[in-house]
């Protein structure tokens, strides 16, 4: 994300990037970071852009959905295959979803 133009203290990412995984760098206890940032950001607009995460995935799911249903100014934004898709009607009005093939769709978006 960083890459994009958000600022690294911007930006979460839960299983952290494609760059740690080539580096080989083991996965570290992100609970006190991911504390800070939620702390750092309640209260704002936070936009949670899930990609491509399956629907029973509740490590990722479950907490980004959590976080949205605090966050009053929280929007959840899912691009998934429609069977991955998955929004609780807990956070439903604050969500947006996009069904389809990831690379297409935001093919579609940038256009």
């Amino acid at each position: 994300m960083e890459s994009s133009g958000f600022p690294p203290g911007n930006v979460w990412e839960i299983e952290g990037t494609f760059r740690d995984l080539v580096k080989g760098d083991a996965p570290k206890d992100k609970q006190p970071r991911l504390n800070e940032f939620i702390s750092h950001w309640h209260g704002r607009n936070i936009v949670l852009l899930e990609l491509g995460i399956g629907s029973l995935n509740r490590l990722i799911k479950l907490p980004m959905m959590q976080l949205a249903l605090r966050e009053t100014d929280a929007t959840y934004i899912t691009l998934n295959l429609p069977h991955e898709i998955y929004v609780p009607d807990e956070i439903a009005a604050k969500s947006i979803v996009l069904p389809g093939d990831i690379a297409d769709t935001l093919k579609q978006l940038n256009q």
